[in-house]
């Protein structure tokens, strides 16, 4: 959620496990034996705007996951918008709405709870379609997930969605 996430307080425990993460994920990503130039990576979070949008968000964005969308574009992979702007926005609205509010049970809490599993179902949805849309025959995909997602179900059948636990060897297929 770019800036608000900024405003957000995390410990710095957390922050180690989350560095930790990525960079165990960007280890294991830069191992894959792949084309990057037959691979497209959506990202969670990255709005489907067009290419010149999304270069400016890849280089303002300083986190260790868009430093890999960095990495995995100098490779010679394509980075697509990959989320609705329209639910982003209005996401990012009712987050914002959410901390400006000093209480924990005030409307704007109230709105979000009642709102963010739908929003999320949507956000999936339109992930799953731009994936279709979008990914060529002979090329592979990347997607970056948050945790709450859930998008391989919603999926098209010719599209094979494994997670990078699951890739043992050379990818084919």
């Amino acid at each position: 959620m770019g800036a608000l996430g900024a405003r957000l307080e995390a410990s710095p425990p957390f922050l180690k496990d989350a560095a930790t993460f990525w960079e165990h994920v960007a280890r294991r990503v830069q191992s894959l034996p792949l084309n990057w130039s037959q691979v497209r990576v959506y990202q969670d979070g990255l709005p489907d705007v067009p290419s010149a949008s999304i270069a400016r968000i890849l280089e303002k964005a300083d986190t260790p996951n868009y430093r890999l969308l960095r990495w995995l574009e100098r490779q010679g992979a394509r980075v697509m918008g990959t989320e609705s702007p329209a639910l982003l926005q209005e996401e990012y609205a009712l987050l914002e709405a959410r901390l400006r509010e000093e209480s924990d049970d005030g409307p704007a809490q109230r709105r979000y709870a009642g709102r963010a599993s739908s929003l999320l179902q949507e956000r999936d949805n339109y992930i799953a379609r731009r994936i279709a849309d979008t990914l060529k025959e002979g090329e592979m995909g990347l997607l970056f997930l948050g945790a709450a997602h859930i998008v391989r179900d919603k999926l098209p059948a010719d599209i094979r969605m494994v997670s990078l636990e699951e890739v043992k060897g050379p990818l084919a297929g």
